[in-house]
Parts: structure tokens; C-alpha cells; sequence
């Protein structure tokens, strides 16, 4: 542009809420049973207008927030209430982003996802004891297909930070199948590029209006991107508490969480995360 502006860009900013449940999805995320899932993960993808990167953030499941129409509650009541419509409204009301589009994973999808790319390589820098599993996982480097990838993103007791660490590990899977797809040449032809969101599309339910054709070229936009290129991090914490009616859960810092809100909803939040290092947890190297 002129005067030093930036060129406007070709593209537009897309907010998509990703949704990890717990049991199986169907066809698609209009059916919905009540009460029948609640949400395991909940992320915001923040795709850019540039394309240069992109930025993710989730919200622990255990989060305390308003609920429209039923008072206070943990944001993952809200799918199982209201389906997606009410779960978007609450995400919009407590972060002010407009959500696009949303897109629902269940765990048994990501692990053929995982298959698909070959598996995916994750370090883990501690040896624990999975109780789940009753068998403790040395400290080391591993090449894992999708089934060892869910029981490592399933993993929650035995780690000292316990839903926080795990949605730390969310983030880590994702970020590795990040790596694997975006490195991986098969992508960069257009029969390895629709293989892929053929398997994507199968294992993800989105909603109406998000069309293979456009998920299509969302990807297509996006292929020059790193996997370094993509910052994942955690809504901001005040720290865990016990609600009145007695319920282990995550206090939000409502005041941080409406800056960095800020930044996604003016599609600014790498430049918002250089100018205020360490303001939430950022998701590095190190996971436990």
C-alpha cells in the first residue's frame, strides 16, 4: 500500500471454535442429544487475514462462566444444555469473539487423523504414572500412532498441574499433527491435499455453512505456514476453586481474558503477545 501501509490482504480473518467431545460424533453436530456429551477441549483457531501464522487458545472445560438463561455454571454445561447454539452464544458473551464457524472432533477421529499422517512424534520431558492405565511412561521422545496419542492427551491424574497439564497436551498433539501435515509433501499436491480433508471431513462434524469447498481453500490458503508459525496458548487463570454448590473448578481472570479477547476479535494477537510477554501461559517446548 501506499504510505508505508500494509496491503490489504486477499483474505479475511476466520474464528473457529473446535470442539473435542468425549464420545463418538455422528453425521453432523445438529444432532445433538441433550445432556448426551459434554465437551473435553475447547479451543478457539484464530486463522489471520495475512495467513502468516495462526493462534490458538483454549478454554479449560472447568471454566466458570455465565450460561445464558441458566446462571452460572462450567463452560463444557453449556454443550450439554444447549448443544452448539448455546455453547457459542456463552463463548461469544464471555470473550466478545464472533465465532464463524465451529467444528466438532471426537477423540476416536483424531486418533485415525493421527493414523492418516503416519503418527506423530511428541516428547514427554517427565516419567509418570498413567493411574488410568496403571503403568508408569519414562521420560523420552515417541513415535506414536493415534491410539497411543489419545492415551497420552487422555492422561490427567499424575500430573501435578491435572486439567491444566492436559490441556496443555491437547494443544501438543494437535500441534504435532500440525507439524506432520504441514511438512509433509503429500499436501502440496492437490490428490494428497483432498485425501486429507476427505479423512478430515469424515471424522469432523462442522456446521452448514463451513462447505468441503471452503475448508478446502482455508487449507489451500494456509500451506505456506509453519507449524512454528502457530502460537497455541491457555485462557488466562486466576487459579482453581470450588463453586457454592460444591464443584472442583477453573477461575478465569476475566480482565486479562477480555485484552487478549481483544486481540482476537481485531485479529492482533501476535502483536498483542510481543508486546505483553509471559501474559498467559504460552504453549513451548516443554510439556509435561
Amino acid at each position: 500500500g501506499e504510505d508505508g501501509e500494509p496491503a490489504a490482504s486477499q483474505y479475511s480473518p476466520v474464528n473457529i471454535l473446535l470442539l473435542g467431545t468425549d464420545s463418538r460424533v455422528s453425521a453432523g453436530p445438529g444432532e445433538w442429544v441433550q445432556g448426551g456429551q459434554r465437551t473435553d477441549a475447547i479451543l478457539l483457531l484464530h486463522i489471520p487475514a495475512d495467513r502468516e501464522g495462526a493462534q490458538v487458545m483454549s478454554v479449560p472445560r472447568d471454566a466458570w462462566v455465565p450460561i445464558p438463561g441458566h446462571g452460572e455454571a462450567k463452560i463444557n454445561a453449556a454443550y450439554s444444555f444447549g448443544g452448539n447454539p448455546l455453547l457459542i452464544q456463552t463463548f461469544e458473551q464471555l470473550t466478545a469473539v464472533r465465532v464463524d464457524h465451529i467444528a466438532i472432533v471426537d477423540f476416536e477421529s483424531f486418533e485415525e487423523l493421527t493414523d492418516h499422517l503416519g503418527g506423530v512424534t511428541i516428547t514427554i520431558p517427565e516419567t509418570t504414572y498413567d493411574l488410568r492405565r496403571q503403568e508408569t511412561i519414562p521420560a523420552g521422545t515417541y513415535h506414536m500412532n493415534g491410539a497411543e496419542a489419545l492415551d497420552y492427551a487422555r492422561q490427567r491424574f499424575g500430573l501435578p498441574g491435572g486439567d491444566l497439564d492436559r490441556v496443555q497436551r491437547h494443544q501438543n498433539w494437535i500441534r504435532a499433527m500440525m507439524k506432520k501435515a504441514l511438512s509433509r509433501d503429500a499436501l502440496r499436491d492437490p490428490v494428497g491435499l483432498r485425501n486429507f480433508i476427505l479423512t478430515l471431513s469424515k471424522s469432523v462434524a462442522v456446521d452448514e455453512g463451513f462447505s468441503f469447498d471452503e475448508i478446502r481453500g482455508l487449507a489451500l490458503s494456509m500451506l505456506s505456514m509453519r507449524a512454528s508459525d502457530v502460537t497455541f496458548m491457555t485462557a488466562p487463570v486466576r487459579g482453581l476453586g470450588t463453586s457454592a454448590d460444591g464443584q472442583s473448578i477453573v477461575v478465569l481472570d476475566r480482565e486479562r481474558l477480555a485484552a487478549i479477547s481483544r486481540a482476537f476479535a481485531d485479529d492482533r494477537v501476535d502483536e498483542f503477545l510481543s508486546e505483553n510477554p509471559g501474559y498467559l501461559p504460552t504453549l513451548g517446548d516443554y510439556v509435561r
